[in-house]
């Protein structure tokens, strides 16, 4: 665009400087970087999260250069190359891809095309699963940056182990078909990748859900998209033993075990969530029961005891005019004889009875407390006292 103004004398004046001089003042080790979010993120947000995630590096600085744009200071050689072998690296769900910095560069022009990840490639036949043709099946995917190998160059396992650079602008590929000049047949073996970040199930490109594809695909019988997550991701080793633990909890029964006498047990599994359950179930069954123990006046874990009934206030026996008109007070409220009837059990002044309790009753009724059988004076005298 530049080429086409037409440039004033001041302004077609060249400054010269030498290439050595452009290199003072710039990071020596930095890593430029791009979240491949669909939406800004703030500088804050990123840093918060790289900070903790490359293990905070001493003297780490990291500035914004654009939307989701940012550039990484570091003090060592040795941190820059650990972060950029390691990842992938994602701020959510949402992959970052990096780049070592070169300050001759515009970083708009800097080109963000690749994404370092680990992929496995399943059952592959061990004349395969070597330095020089393994590194020929993995290329497929992309470029190899590092093949897992033993010393001798070979691998050993269910699958081989590789990490590359796979193009975020194709699809993430699902399987690599490898064909036999002799045999004439092509064989197709499945891959899957290791923490994967957000992609689509519908196109397999990295960088936007399934929700927001401007091409979305047709589910299959199960309802599944052709990129699906069961197959292209490794589920996690802790969601395996998470889903292991709760499906023996669910079934209340372990895989069988051998025992030297040759008899086949299957034991129980117990679950650390059940033990707790059944404790607090028997905390609030507890406290239930003692609740109403109180309320009913009861106490839990001894026995009762019974109740004696005391009289409130000792039989007085009063006699007036004779043997024939006399009034008996009884303790009990309510109780009132007429002349002549006596009440079972009770005898009048001067007799005995053969119950010591009785005896110290009659003694210690006081003549101040017998009663007059009129009761217009019985109403004047004072009324006996406990």
């Amino acid at each position: 665009m530049m080429g086409r103004l037409k440039l004033t004398p001041k302004e077609a004046k060249t400054l010269v400087m030498d290439d050595v001089d452009a290199a003072e003042g710039r990071p020596e080790w930095a890593i430029m970087g791009k979240v491949l979010a669909p939406n800004p993120l703030s500088i804050e947000t990123i840093k918060a999260v790289l900070r903790p995630a490359w293990g905070n590096p001493k003297g780490m600085m990291v500035r914004s250069m654009g939307p989701n744009l940012f550039l990484a200071e570091l003090e060592s050689e040795a941190d820059r190359d650990r972060i950029m072998k390691g990842g992938p690296w994602m701020v959510g769900k949402n992959a970052i891809l990096m780049k070592e910095f070169d300050p001759r560069i515009d970083p708009d022009d800097v080109v963000f095309d690749s994404l370092l990840v680990w992929a496995r490639i399943h059952k592959l036949p061990y004349t395969l699963m070597n330095t020089e043709r393994g590194t020929s099946v993995a290329g497929m995917i992309g470029k190899v940056e590092f093949l897992e190998v033993d010393e001798m160059g070979r691998a050993w396992g269910r699958y081989l182990r590789a990490r590359v650079h796979v193009d975020i602008a194709e699809p993430l590929m699902r399987c690599v078909a490898v064909g036999s000049s002799a045999s004439k047949t092509t064989v197709y073996y499945e891959v899957k990748y290791e923490k994967l970040p957000m992609y689509c199930f519908s196109c397999g490109l990295i960088g936007h859900s399934s929700i927001a594809c401007p091409t979305p695909a047709s589910r299959d019988e199960e309802g599944k998209l052709p990129w699906n997550s069961d197959m292209l991701c490794v589920p996690d080793q802790w969601k395996k033993e998470q889903r292991s633990s709760s499906q023996g909890s669910k079934s209340g029964q372990g895989s069988s075990t051998q025992p030297t006498g040759g008899e086949t047990k299957n034991p129980e599994v117990s679950s650390p969530v059940k033990p707790r359950k059944q404790r607090a179930r028997k905390a609030s069954r507890m406290s239930r029961e003692i609740a109403g123990n109180e309320k009913s006046g009861r106490t839990t874990g001894t026995k009762r005891k019974q109740k004696v009934y005391v009289p409130k206030t000792p039989t007085i026996l009063a006699i007036e005019n004779g043997p024939s008109s006399f009034a008996l007070m009884s303790g009990q409220e309510g109780q009132e004889l007429g002349a002549g009837e006596w009440p079972a059990g009770a005898v009048a002044s001067g007799e005995t009875h053969s119950d010591d309790s009785n005896k110290k009753q009659r003694n210690s009724v006081s003549t101040s407390t017998l009663r007059s059988a009129d009761p217009a004076e019985a109403e004047l005298q004072p009324h006996p006292t406990q």
